[in-house]
């Protein structure tokens, strides 16, 4: 199964195991006519190699793996589970009812615990007669499979969770020997920790996978169930004796005190776990210094206490053996700097050091400099907003152009190697590039969706839902007590609306009623009227989704959200497959998630994905913590301002080849795309592997 879904939601095709064909006795025409009309019933047209293969099926397997394949589909948007929402003819019924009916209803739902529930005759809907867009599937081969294993593996930046079971599949059908033959290491190193951990369970060697010390810790945590961004408290698991052997034979090789010190809190735990007592050596002796001394010192401590007293001349002086760490450091060394323009010289013969990565970071961070009050920090489970320090330097925007264009040269000179693009290559950048930052912040341990993008990214509507002036959010759930809600806010960012149970309904937007209890299943919706919310005098509107009372999403036995466009609220099913656009499974470690927010001017998609810690007084919902969900949105419209997009990227490779820009697809030889085309920008993984 895995392998059809990574088919599906990643290369956007149909995987068909060769071992479910037959030369012979073959499935019946009617059975695959049959299913492919219930493909398209959810949006999906299949190529004719798809069909093709279908219909090569043996009469066996065949019937199992069309409905197998139907029910990934159905799962990908929400309708694999029935909706019985608290009013069964909304949106209208609600709109229609009186205060002391939605109140009294309420009231009896409460005092019951959420047993009790209204009674309505369900009543028959205008059949739903709307444009929505078809998406082709092609056939994927396991070459192709195994190719995106491989890019994959190779991504500069995070991979999400979703993948991990693909990861292991891939190992187990040995695609990672394709890999190391290709690649000396893997770029990321909580993806190389990941496949560490895989492999030493099996008890395979793992010196390829063992750079740092670090990835020692990290191959650790995650052999011990924790988190490899080494970000809290890691509780480690007893290991075998050999597998512990095996990390003190790696470690032995790698260990350095400048590693060691980044965790020293953790280090000292993994050091007990790992009995190194009884092996001797480098590593028993760092771990007896760091048990037995308050502060080791280490080859960065002269650079720390140069930082610390704004010593830049020595700071630059270890730096520029350390192009890295100097571009993280260069904006308060260029504001602590008496000569900026020595220090960023000096900068600039190095950047061409600098990993590709962190030069894209700097140059979103530069090209930022002095737009905002506060700089925006998405932790994996929670926003940081760091103020500006009492009397902090600013850093002067002339200095920060000329940080952008040096960082800008240094990329193109690099971009040149990668040779994406010629003199020769005419190159067509769909309008959405400019709207999608760089895939490298991906939220990629809280939620599974098949979409992969940064936070902060604008999308805009398709052609079919351009004249559709209804948004309706969804959220199903079986458990406790979950609340779905929409979040107003004006153009100013302050004046602020919402709709939640508490307020089921205004002019412009209405609640299908609050559910508390739901063993069985449980759903809520909230539509949205674009005109009239405009009128208002309202530009967005964000999704919140809180656990009202109840354990984390990640502990509900499922729990999802999503959103559909329609063009009238009453025509069709409550819940339509061909109008949902996105579907996210909240499966975080958190009591309140941020799935997205609508730019209702634009009709944009702003994606966000971000989970957040509820305060910890009063009700878990919008109106309790409505300040912390505006800090949020503001921060989520400010990240383009701190970041590069993927238009900017491809300008720098555009040039990096001295190639052509044009306007019209037709007269391109290269395109890049939403969904489709030579770069598609939904494909992080090949962004991440070979355009970053």
């Amino acid at each position: 199964m895995i392998l059809q879904e990574t088919a599906l939601n990643s290369l956007k095709g149909v995987y068909i195991d060769p071992k479910c064909q037959s030369a012979h006795d073959v499935i019946s025409q009617d059975t695959v006519y049959t299913f492919m009309l219930e493909m398209i019933h959810l949006n999906y047209i299949l190529e004719k190699p798809v069909i093709d293969d279908l219909c090569k099926l043996s009469s066996v397997e065949g019937g199992k793996f069309l409905k197998d394949f139907l029910s990934i589909i159905q799962k990908n948007i929400g309708a694999h589970v029935k909706y019985e929402p608290m009013y069964p003819n909304f949106p209208q019924q609600v709109m229609n009812a009186s205060d002391v009916e939605l109140v009294l209803n309420a009231i009896l739902h409460y005092w019951s615990f959420g047993a009790w529930r209204p009674v309505y005759i369900k009543e028959k809907r205008v059949e739903l007669d709307e444009k929505n867009p078809l998406e082709k599937l092609k056939l994927i081969s396991l070459d192709d499979l195994r190719e995106y294993f491989i890019t994959l593996i190779n991504s500069k930046t995070g991979i999400p969770v979703i993948y991990d079971e693909f990861i292991r599949e891939g190992l187990n059908l040995g695609w990672f020997e394709d890999y190391k033959a290709k690649f000396p290491e893997i770029p990321f190193r909580v993806t190389s920790c990941k496949l560490a951990v895989e492999c030493l369970k099996q008890g395979k060697s793992i010196d390829y996978f063992v750079k740092t010390t670090t990835d020692v810790l990290r191959i650790m945590a995650v052999y011990s169930g924790q988190p490899p961004e080494l970000d809290k408290v890691v509780k480690f698991k007893s290991m075998r004796r050999k597998e512990r052997r095996v990390l003190i034979q790696n470690l032995e090789r790698v260990i350095s005190v400048e590693d060691v010190k980044r965790h020293t809190s953790i280090w000292i735990r993994a050091f007990h776990c790992l009995h190194v007592g009884e092996y001797g050596g480098k590593v028993n002796e760092i771990a007896s210094r760091f048990r037995n001394e308050n502060n080791v010192a280490t080859k960065n401590t002269a650079l720390c206490k140069a930082i610390e007293a704004s010593d830049i001349d020595t700071a630059v002086k270890i730096l520029k053996n350390l192009p890295s760490m100097f571009a993280r450091y260069l904006d308060k060394l260029l504001r602590d700097s008496q000569h900026d323009q020595e220090t960023l010289l000096e900068f600039s013969n190095i950047a061409a050091g600098v990993e590709s990565k962190i030069l894209l970071q700097a140059l979103g961070h530069f090209k930022g400099n002095n737009k905002v009050e506060q700089k925006t920090v998405f932790a994996k489970s929670k926003l940081i907003l760091i103020e500006k320090k009492e009397n902090q330097k600013v850093l002067a925007n002339s200095v920060a152009v000329k940080v952008v264009d040096t960082i800008r040269k240094a990329l193109v000179e690099k971009y040149k190697l990668l040779n994406h693009f010629n003199k020769d290559s005419k190159v067509y950048i769909t309008k959405e590039a400019e709207g999608i930052l760089l895939p490298m912040q991906l939220n990629t341990g809280s939620n599974s969706n098949k979409r992969s993008i940064a936070r902060g990214s604008r999308l805009l509507p398709n052609e079919a839902d351009l004249d559709k002036n209804i948004i309706r959010f969804f959220v199903y759930w079986v458990g406790r007590d979950i609340d779905l809600s929409g979040v107003f806010l004006a153009e100013d960012l302050e004046t602020t609306s919402y709709i939640n149970y508490t307020n089921l309904r205004e002019g412009y937007a209405v609640h299908s009623g609050d559910i508390t209890s739901a063993p069985n299943g449980a759903s809520e919706f909230i539509d949205i009227d674009i005109t009239k919310a405009l009128a208002d005098g309202f530009r967005y509107v964000e999704m919140s989704v809180r656990v009202f009372s109840g354990p984390n999403f990640v502990e509900h036995e499922e729990c999802f959200a999503g959103y559909m466009m329609r063009q009238e609220a009453q025509a069709g099913e409550i819940f339509e497959p061909s109008t949902v656009r996105t579907k996210m499974d909240l499966v975080c470690e958190t009591r309140d998630i941020n799935p997205f927010m609508f730019d209702l001017v634009t009709k944009e998609l702003i994606w966000l994905d971000i989970p957040s810690h509820p305060k910890v007084f009063g009700p878990n919902n919008v109106n309790v913590n409505i300040n912390q969900i505006k800090e949020t949105l503001k921060a989520s419209l400010e990240l383009p301002l701190l970041k590069v997009n993927m238009r900017e990227l491809l300008d720098l490779h555009v040039e990096a080849g001295s190639a052509t820009i044009v306007d019209d697809p037709k007269d391109a030889n290269f395109v890049v795309g939403l969904g489709d085309g030579d770069l598609d920008l939904y494909d992080f993984a090949t962004i991440n592997s070979k355009w970053i």
